[in-house]
């Protein structure tokens, strides 16, 4: 077996392929609210939300929310996997 001509599962490889081709990253829409669901937040906010609801009430990024949360400035709950602040408690943090 030629080394040069040929890849180790024995098929010549393509000339104008030179590395690896991966697909782009599309965001997550996980952790991304919609400018709608922002807004339905802020109209009406849920009794507990997840971080990125909490962030998009108070118009800060979720790192801050998370910074906060480490900090003891605002009282998070871990339920089934998830983190939940209480609406309570970021009333709290706004007073």
């Amino acid at each position: 077996m030629n080394a040069t001509t040929e890849t180790s599962n024995g098929k010549q490889p393509d000339p104008g392929q030179t590395k690896k081709q991966t697909r782009p990253r599309l965001p997550n829409p996980r952790f991304k609210l919609t400018p709608a669901e922002i807004a339905d937040i802020r109209r009406s906010p849920p009794v507990l939300m997840t971080v990125n609801e909490c962030g998009a009430f108070l118009s800060a990024s979720p790192r801050s929310v998370w910074n906060w949360i480490k900090e003891g400035d605002i009282k998070a709950r871990r339920i089934g996997g998830r983190v939940l602040i209480r609406l309570k408690d970021i009333n709290a943090l706004l007073a």
